[in-house]
């Protein structure tokens, strides 16, 4: 794998006399792509530059998140790099499989801390202020995502957002018969329950993360890096807040 990647790395920096991969380790954290951290060592003219990556790979079909678009969330990233929504910068994407076996993506490595499982540090804990500032962070996130200008950052091309409580709920019953291996009586319920019940669409349509939560959060010097972009799209804010609300409730 690292010969390959290396090869094709090279060839998205033709300036440098080469390009070497050096620490190659799989991160195990994250339930639907699979991620591989490395540094890259670019030479040129006999100096060294290198550079923290993150490798993303589509996972094996099928995936936890069907049909799994990477070139959307390439798309994605590069479309939040003009905006106040802080996250990493996509480098390249390789959208063949040809090299890896699997497209992947390529973006900048950020070194920070990632509160999903494990708990708050003590040091962290003993400064309520900082725990606040990390809480209202995170709220700033949440407004500028809903904030993002779709029409100036080419996002509008995700859809315009009029059937996303349709689509949520057509995804979901999906996935349901995706992975049924027998009845679901009291899923089946519930769907046809939501459905009864469906909100009238939203008059405020905006940029939704999907998934904003702590696991997706990157604590990076002090500040909040949004991570995952595989659920983005056009839809109700409050999916996002009543999303994260459940996993502090």
């Amino acid at each position: 794998m690292s010969i390959n990647l290396q090869t094709w790395l090279a060839g998205q920096i033709p300036e440098a006399d080469e390009v070497i991969v050096e620490g190659l380790d799989k991160v195990e954290m994250g339930h639907s792509a699979e991620m591989f951290t490395l540094t890259m060592v670019m030479v040129t003219d006999g100096v060294e530059q290198r550079e923290d990556i993150v490798v993303r790979l589509r996972p094996p079909e099928p995936g936890l998140l069907e049909p799994y678009d990477l070139q959307r969330q390439f798309d994605v990233m590069r479309g939040l790099e003009r905006t106040d929504v802080r996250a990493p910068r996509a480098l390249w994407i390789e959208p063949s499989g040809d090299v890896l076996g699997r497209p992947f993506l390529v973006m900048n490595r950020l070194d920070g801390d990632v509160y999903e499982q494990n708990a708050i540090p003590a040091e962290i804990e003993a400064e309520p202020g900082r725990i606040r500032r990390m809480c209202e962070d995170m709220i700033d996130q949440y407004a500028a995502i809903h904030l993002v200008d779709l029409e100036r950052t080419g996002l509008d091309a995700l859809g315009d957002g009029s059937d996303f409580v349709t689509r949520e709920l057509d995804h979901w019953e999906s996935e349901m018969e995706r992975v049924r291996r027998g009845p679901l009586p009291a899923m089946e319920r519930l769907l046809a329950e939501l459905r009864r019940q469906r909100p009238a669409l939203t008059p405020q349509v905006t940029l939704v993360h999907g998934d904003y939560s702590p696991k997706n959060v990157l604590v990076h010097r002090g500040r909040l890096i949004l991570l995952d972009h595989e659920t983005i799209h056009w839809g109700d804010p409050m999916f996002d807040l009543g999303f994260s609300l459940t996993h502090f409730l």
